[in-house]
């Protein structure tokens, strides 16, 4: 009883020094000592202790440690539920606390940051443990209206910092997040205190100022962090429900007044806010723009916290305020739409429990005509939005259409039904998806890049695999956008479209475009591809045969659209045979490009949509595709070898090679039908080319009967061009067969067994009968039918080294023709004719060393020089008719040398003609290629060698290959064959 009596006289003693002195250690030893003396003790002077810390907060002298220890025994004090305080006093309290956040009392000298950051914890707390009583007042008194407004103002001044402060040294303090945090729960707080008619009259009347301060602070620097606009929306939802829900809409006039007795004050009565219609009028339109800036902000925000948000937001006032804000619905339904294919979980599924809830709702045929309204309203944005090129923008608009047209279904073509909306949405497609045309590496030749680079390699070619150039996949660059999430943004839009929309009617206006419109071609054909893919899916998934059957149908008409001759003939590149005043410039060679790359991913894409059902366009799409493969614009063969590998996973094929195969009679018919009554445009050889080249050797069989028809086709033939072009076909063969074999070396061998007789290859009978034509027409008038025979003959006595049977014969009928093509008048006939005996030579053998001899030696050493150049003018042109000879002649010799076993005496004669070739005057490259020449024939005839380099150096000063040189006078020496003799002379004694 003695301790309780002490402690209660300790209490008033410290109570009485802290508002005497305001001492921070009195103020500390007082918070202490309440905490440890019973709450029954308190009760009866807790008057005096709340008094002594509103001094702290009130004085001029205060230390900032005495006023921080004030405020966390204030708030311990206040937020103890078994001390009686009364009513009034909490209202109090919460009054100077917000004087100290305005600086009206001496307390604000001290607005360091921790002053202010307790100072609205305290607040926060404060009107978080409200008593009901102290609510019921201060919602229903008009006495305390003034008190509302100032704990708002006070709290938005915190939340609502300007961006510029005063550079006073006592007041500039910059206001933390936490704070800012804080300041908005409290504002949260003191709303849900004033949740009654009367209170929600005060929340009206301070309502214009509160959501303007929390929309500012939403629209903030991003640099504020998530969690403060997470609070700010979370406060203006709870705010602008309890002003403007639709319950208190329909009773206000009943419940929504004050209770104004005899002593308010006319301050107080012009707190209050005229309740009629013009109010909840202009109200409504207020809030919808600055709904609106949150939708914005918030619906496109990078932390998915603040999206979340929103949604609880828009489920707030859709569910509450919908009679009240008819002008923000469209904003908020579209907020929510944007929000349905989040990428996170939790965000799209509360987006789509809140689409269920609003489609629920009581309002008839009003959710459908603002979802609607608003589609239409989109599709003219999006005009607007792409010309100002904001990718952003463009990608907002985008995923709302998306979700709009996902909301809409089917109903999607009654909007569209109207030719107006079809020609916003397709004006709005097509504008955003033109195209860059001002890369000139769009229409680069390949003639750089191996073909069988571009290609599945068949043996390892599987369903789903793709070449290592499609998994490189370049980027299509659009004119409008950069950003490729756009891109498959808008296709996934008109897929849906396809999906849902009348795909016949929007397919026929978009080829109306694609054959009328000159600059939207391009467009054109990416809508009309992903359109059918949309369509396809849709059908598929609904099993209905009609639908698939009305696909494949349009898709005949597509394919025949982008397919045709109009497009698939425009330039690409420039050809060098066809030259001439009407060639296409590079830019529009680039547009032609672009065109032709589009129209054909765009058949790509109806094989994704068809799958199996598309073995019907099969037939119609190969040839073309396989010409395009061989196209020489690298983009032009790119995206049709990506079309083919697409065909194969559609039509679950494994490879390339196997869907070529499986169709090859009608290729090969094809081909042989363009030989016949169109061979001059050389597209067949084409066709035939990539055909091999994307084969297994399998096709050789099933190309054979082809060839024999070729075969009658080149014997009957008269006309010049007629013959280059089937002999070009032939060339054509050769090259592929001579690939598969570097490829497999059992390549074309005879299947035979003991007990059967050997059979020659398909191999084997394509090459014996292409060589035995060739005597008729390696010497034809025409100067590119000789150079395709020698190099048809190059290649295939390397493919027949190892079948003498057919390679002798044939090598002995067409060698009158190729020596006589030594000595063509034209270079580049001596130079194939050279080449092809090096062939000959190395699978031959020993069988070309007698004709060698005899007609290839020394008509070779008839072309090197004889004398050597002038002094004076012995620069000699490395481009000329006469030094390109020489080289290939000297590279004949050598590789005839190293070869074959060559008599001594032919030997000789070659190291006399090729001497003059040794000299210093002669070009570095000349003198290399006879160096390597002498260096052959020294393994022949040694001493020829040695005897005509001695002659020329006149040198003793070197180890002789043999003692009876020794004795030999050897004769003078010769000016200006020091260079190329003394190394040789160095290399051989070496020897």
């Amino acid at each position: 009883m003695e301790d309780n009596i002490s402690n209660f006289q300790r209490v008033l003693q410290l109570a009485t020094q802290v508002s005497a002195h305001q001492s921070p250690h009195a103020c500390e030893e007082l918070v202490h000592l309440l905490a440890e003396v019973p709450t029954s003790l308190i009760s009866p002077v807790v008057i005096h202790i709340l008094n002594a810390y509103r001094t702290v907060l009130q004085v001029d002298n205060a230390e900032e440690k005495a006023v921080l220890t004030a405020l966390r025994g204030l708030k311990e004090v206040l937020q103890n539920d078994h001390i009686n305080i009364p009513t009034n006093t909490y209202i109090d309290m919460v009054s100077v606390l917000c004087l100290v956040l305005d600086g009206h009392i001496a307390a604000s000298r001290f607005r360091s940051e921790e002053v202010q950051d307790a100072t609205v914890m305290t607040i926060e707390e404060l009107l978080e443990t409200l008593p009901m009583k102290s609510r019921v007042l201060l919602a229903t008194s008009s006495e305390k209206l003034p008190v509302v407004g100032h704990a708002f103002a006070s709290l938005l001044s915190i939340v609502d910092e300007p961006e510029h402060v005063s550079q006073s040294e006592t007041t500039n303090v910059s206001i933390p997040n936490a704070t800012k945090c804080r300041a908005i729960r409290a504002m949260r707080h003191l709303c849900m205190c004033l949740k009654n008619p009367g209170g929600i009259c005060a929340v009206m009347s301070f309502l214009p100022g509160i959501v303007t301060g929390l929309t500012n602070c939403v629209h903030s620097d991003v640099r504020n962090g998530h969690m403060l606009i997470v609070e700010a929306v979370r406060t203006f939802a709870i705010a602008v429900s309890l002003a403007m829900s639709n319950d208190i809409h329909q009773n206000y006039k009943k419940s929504l007044e004050l209770d104004q007795d005899d002593n308010t004050t006319e301050r107080e009565s012009k707190l209050v806010v005229d309740l009629d219609e013009s109010w909840w009028t202009s109200t409504a339109e207020n809030l919808a723009s600055l709904i609106a800036i949150i939708v914005k902000t918030t619906t496109t925000h990078s932390h998915w916290r603040v999206r979340k948000e929103y949604v609880d937001f828009a489920e707030t006032l859709l569910l509450q305020c919908t009679k009240t804000l008819p002008n923000s619905i469209p904003i908020l339904i579209e907020g929510v739409i944007a929000l349905l294919h989040d990428p996170y979980r939790e965000v799209y599924e509360n987006a789509q429990c809140l689409q269920a809830k609003v489609a629920k709702l009581d309002l008839g045929m009003r959710l459908s005509s603002i979802i609607k309204e608003n589609y239409l309203a989109l599709t003219m944005e999006m005009t607007r939005v792409v010309n100002d090129g904001k990718d952003s923008e463009i990608l907002h608009v985008v995923k709302l259409l998306i979700g709009y047209t996902r909301i809409l279904g089917f109903n999607i073509q009654q909007i569209l039904s109207s030719a107006a909306n079809k020609k916003r949405l397709a004006s709005a497609l097509l504008l955003v998806l033109e195209m860059n045309t001002t890369d000139i590496r769009l229409i680069a030749e390949r003639y750089t890049t191996p073909f069988s680079s571009l290609l599945l390699n068949p043996t390892t070619a599987h369903k789903g695999h793709t070449s290592a150039l499609s998994r490189g996949k370049r980027q299509t660059k659009f004119l409008r956008f950069d950003n490729p999430v756009i891109f498959d943004q808008i296709k996934t839009l008109i897929g849906l479209h396809g999906a849902f929309g009348n795909v016949s009617v929007l397919c026929d206006y978009f080829l109306t475009v694609l054959q009328h419109s000159q600059s939207h071609k391009t467009q054109a054909i990416l809508v009309l591809g992903e359109l059918l893919l949309g369509a396809c899916v849709q059908a598929r998934s609904s099993e209905g045969m009609k639908a698939m059957q009305e696909c494949v149908a349009m898709s005949k008409l597509i394919c025949e659209a982008i397919l045709s001759k109009e497009l698939m003939e425009l330039d690409t590149y420039h050809n060098s045979d066809k030259l001439d005043k009407s060639a296409a410039t590079v830019s529009v060679m680039i547009q032609n490009t672009q065109l032709q790359s589009v129209a054909l991913e765009c058949v790509g894409s109806i094989a994704c949509g068809l799958e199996d059902a598309f073995s019907d366009l099969l037939l119609d799409v190969i040839y073309l595709l396989l010409e395009k493969l061989g196209s020489h614009t690298m983009l032009v063969s790119q995206s049709s070898l990506e079309t083919l590998e697409t065909i194969c996973v559609a039509l679950h094929v494994p490879t390339l090679s196997q869907l070529i195969c499986s169709n090859s009679d009608y290729l090969t018919d094809t081909i042989l039908s363009n030989l016949r009554y169109n061979i001059s445009d050389g597209r067949a050889t084409i066709v035939l080319r990539t055909m091999l080249q994307t084969s297994t050797s399998e096709i050789l069989y099933l190309i054979e009967d082809s060839l024999e028809e070729i075969y009658d086709m080149l014997d009957g033939s008269f006309d010049e061009d007629t013959t280059v072009q089937l002999l070009s076909v032939l060339h054509t063969v050769v090259i592929n067969v001579l690939e598969f074999k570097s490829k497999d070396s059992n390549f074309g061998d005879a299947n035979s067994s003991p007990d059967t007789e050997k059979k020659p290859s398909a191999k084997s009978r394509i090459m014996s009968a292409i060589l035995n034509r060739l005597p008729h027409y390696v010497g034809h008038d025409s100067k590119k039918c000789k150079l395709i025979c020698l190099n048809i003959l190059k290649d295939a006595v390397e493919i027949m080294r190892d079948e003498e049977d057919i390679l002798l014969p044939c090598v002995h009928a067409v060698w009158p023709g190729v020596t006589q093509r030594l000595c063509d008048g034209d270079l580049p006939v001596q130079l194939a004719a050279q080449t092809a005996v090096v062939a000959m030579v190395k699978s031959a053998g020993s069988f070309m060393v007698q004709r060698v001899v005899e007609n290839v030696i020394p008509t070779l050493s008839s072309f090197l020089p004889t004398k050597p150049p002038d002094k004076k003018e012995h620069k000699i042109n490395k481009y000329s008719r006469q030094f390109r000879l020489n080289i290939a002649t000297l590279d004949t010799l050598t590789n005839i040398f190293e070869t074959l076993d060559i008599n001594k005496g032919s030997a000789s004669s070659v190291c006399s003609a090729a001497s003059m070739c040794l000299h210093d005057f002669q070009p570095q490259l000349m003198r290399e290629k006879a160096e390597d020449l002498f260096i052959a024939m020294f393994s022949v005839d040694a001493d020829a060698v040695w005897f005509q380099l001695t002659c020329i150096m006149g040198t003793k000063s070197l180890n002789l290959p043999h003692p009876a040189f020794r004795n030999h006078r050897v004769l003078p020496k010769k000016e200006n064959f020091t260079i190329s003799n003394e190394k040789l002379l160095t290399i051989i004694s070496d020897k």
